[in-house]
């Protein structure tokens, strides 16, 4: 989900909207950083008329990019009482948002 503009971003990472505060910890330096981040905790398996058992990424977030330039693999989110570690990450296609998978 791109979040298109400065503007738009400004509203979507608001915490009284739709954002979470967060803290995000880097492997490297283990210095926590306090963050904003739209969460998506799942609520159960994917379920289909199939029943094919798919389900979906435990948990994802979005980052803005000025607020962690560059995440790794391994560093750590905590948001409320979920510690979660980053597993995967990609810029979303306006360059400004990270797309986090969690673990």
């Amino acid at each position: 989900m791109p979040v298109e503009s400065t503007t738009d971003r400004t509203i979507f990472f608001n915490t009284n909207e739709f954002a979470v505060a967060a803290t995000y910890t880097p492997v490297a330096t283990g210095i926590p950083l306090a963050v904003t981040v739209i969460y998506n905790k799942p609520i159960g398996p994917v379920a289909s008329d199939f029943d094919l058992g798919l389900s979906v990424q435990a948990h994802t977030a979005l980052l803005r990019k000025d607020e962690v330039a560059a995440p790794k693999r391994g560093d750590s989110l905590d948001i409320g009482s979920d510690m979660l570690k980053v597993a995967s990450f990609a810029l979303d296609n306006t360059g400004e948002v990270w797309e986090l998978d969690l673990d």
